[in-house]
């Protein structure tokens, strides 16, 4: 038996996998979730459809019901502290924890992510990437800087539901193009590199 918002799609290449995420879907989506899967496997949707396929639409109801939940999670807590206890987990291809045991200075710039997320409060669309759980574009309403902040809640070690901030979608990028963090900053990149280096050298 499958929870609310859960169902199971296929994919072209007879792999299964379980939907569990935050809202519940209509009908007409479920049937197009289905259809996106039959048409890739899941390596081709994870990886060779590198921004994944966007969903056709979500409801108004579906829209409060991500903004609800994300505010939520964050409610009552710093900055510092969702990225310590990982209730926001930030996409930087698995360098965040490593960053911080080498006492990195760009922490700031996580903390200014985690500051963006407070602040959306609108969905734009959602995108099925071949994951259990959808990503969600958001952005905050008349942000002079435009930037999108696409994200996705999943599940912790705990089973419990967290925050991951996958992409930062920047103004000056094509209208459907997701960029990495690494590529929007150019700071950050270095960051990483450097970081790539020192992991090398252990």
């Amino acid at each position: 038996m499958f929870q609310l918002g859960s169902f199971l799609v296929r994919f072209k290449d007879k792999e299964r996998l379980v939907i569990n995420d935050i809202i519940t879907f209509e009908d007409e989506q479920i049937t197009e979730l289905k259809t996106i899967a039959l048409n890739y496997t899941k390596f081709e949707i994870q990886k060779i459809e590198k921004y994944g396929v966007d969903l056709s639409y979500l409801n108004e109801r579906q829209k409060q019901v991500i903004i609800d939940t994300k505010n939520s999670l964050i409610h009552g807590k710093t900055n510092d502290e969702l990225l310590d206890d990982e209730t926001v987990q930030v996409s930087l291809h698995g360098a965040e924890r490593s960053l911080k045991r080498l006492g990195s200075n760009n922490q700031a710039q996580l903390i200014k992510l985690v500051e963006r997320l407070k602040e959306v409060d609108i969905v734009l669309k959602g995108q099925f990437k071949g994951y259990p759980t959808l990503s969600y574009t958001t952005m905050k309403q008349q942000d002079q800087d435009e930037f999108k902040l696409p994200i996705s809640f999943v599940r912790n070690r705990q089973f419990n539901r967290v925050i991951k901030i996958i992409t930062v979608v920047p103004k000056v990028e094509a209208e459907d193009m997701e960029v990495s963090i690494a590529e929007t900053n150019p700071a950050v990149a270095e960051m990483l590199e450097e970081l790539k280096q020192r992991l090398k050298r252990n």
